[in-house]
């Protein structure tokens, strides 16, 4: 494949015939980042990061299909978009080009939320569990962990690490504020 094509690209799966559609200013590029998102499982199509998953990434190949200028990839997409979308082999999920995944930024990207906003939707989290909480990767990792007894030598670091802490008077005065802060709001 050339350095840099414009134009739309079918990504294909050998084992099963699904396919892809996508378009790219750098079809090569696209290609890279499909590949990398679908190695890290965060692809933004769960379908073709599933198929990835079942059948390996020795089973994916990308065709190039058309070549198209920069001012019309969307359009071109589009076409092959309302053609195959909906058949049993299409793994697009999105019948639109211009949705995010396609390529067009939301027009609140780069813009901060007022202060009126950042308010109301802190309103609306308060109460609610962490998000990151959720995820699978923290209950995992506690769970490894669970039961495991730390070396002498880590127990004494970690001793030792406190009390030169604990020696900072500007250290010591933030951790009491926060005793007492945390003290206060458990007796109400």
């Amino acid at each position: 494949m050339a350095k840099k094509i414009s134009g739309i690209y079918r990504i294909v799966c050998v084992k099963n015939e699904r396919y892809y559609y996508g378009s790219s200013m750098n079809v090569r590029a696209r290609w890279e980042y499909h590949k990398r998102k679908l190695r890290r499982q965060t692809h933004t199509n769960p379908v073709v990061q599933r198929v990835w998953n079942k059948h390996g990434e020795q089973s994916f190949h990308i065709e190039f299909v058309e070549k198209v200028d920069s001012d019309k990839l969307l359009e071109a997409e589009q076409h092959y978009l309302n053609e195959h979308v909906g058949k049993s082999k299409c793994m697009n999920i999105s019948k639109d080009a211009s949705a995010p995944s396609g390529g067009r930024a939301s027009p609140k990207r780069g813009k901060k939320d007022s202060l009126e906003t950042r308010k109301r939707k802190s309103r609306a989290h308060k109460g609610k569990p962490k998000l990151w909480l959720r995820g699978r990767k923290f209950p995992k990792m506690s769970e490894s962990r669970r039961g495991k007894k730390l070396s002498l030598e880590h127990r004494e670091n970690i001793k030792m690490g406190s009390k030169k802490s604990w020696d900072d008077l500007e250290v010591r005065t933030k951790r009491i504020d926060g005793m007492k802060l945390s003290w206060s709001d458990s007796n109400r």
